[in-house]
């Protein structure tokens, strides 16, 4: 049936496949392969992708993002929590959803291992609206990093950040 562990099996080892994800070759590569340092740390950080691929970790809203953040964070790894945003989202709705998540992980050992990914596209390359988040941040001893993956929002990110620096926030010369 559609439904049994088999199929399921099936389905997985074929979604796999198609993501290129080959486990024995890679386990096979670190053990039968060169002694060399070099080639043996290829062919680990091949295996790691290749692990990496097979459980996603995707959090669904930002209460899930704090969770695996406070369980990272308790394995002494330092975490970025970072909004995914799509055309037409609501700045001013992304800008809280920074301030609260930064708000609701102040507390705890951790705060200081923690940064907001701020994407500028989502926020409409709005400095007020990141000055906003940097507050917040800097306020709660978080660091925040700007996140532009077109080469296009370069520049626009540049000026963005430029302008986040000359205003005088709360924090500004701790973080």
């Amino acid at each position: 049936p559609a439904n049994s562990p088999r199929s399921w099996l099936d389905r997985e080892r074929r979604a796999r496949s198609n993501r290129g994800v080959n486990l024995e070759a890679g386990i096979r590569g670190l053990t039968m392969g060169s002694h060399d340092a070099s080639a043996f740390k290829r062919q680990l950080k091949r295996l790691i992708y290749a692990l990496g691929k097979l459980y996603v970790i995707s959090p669904k809203n930002v209460l899930e993002g704090m969770k695996l953040c406070r369980v990272l964070q308790g394995r002494h790894l330092t975490t970025t929590l970072g909004k995914i945003s799509k055309f037409g989202d609501d700045p001013s709705l992304i800008v809280r959803e920074y301030q609260l998540a930064s708000k609701a992980l102040v507390t705890g050992p951790t705060r200081d291992r923690f940064y907001l990914s701020i994407k500028p596209p989502a926020l409409n390359f709005n400095p007020d609206h990141l000055a906003a988040i940097a507050c917040t941040a800097l306020q709660n001893g978080h660091g925040i990093h700007l996140d532009s993956h077109e080469f296009s929002h370069i520049d626009p990110t540049l000026r963005l950040l430029e302008d986040l620096m000359e205003r005088n926030l709360p924090g500004k010369d701790t973080a």
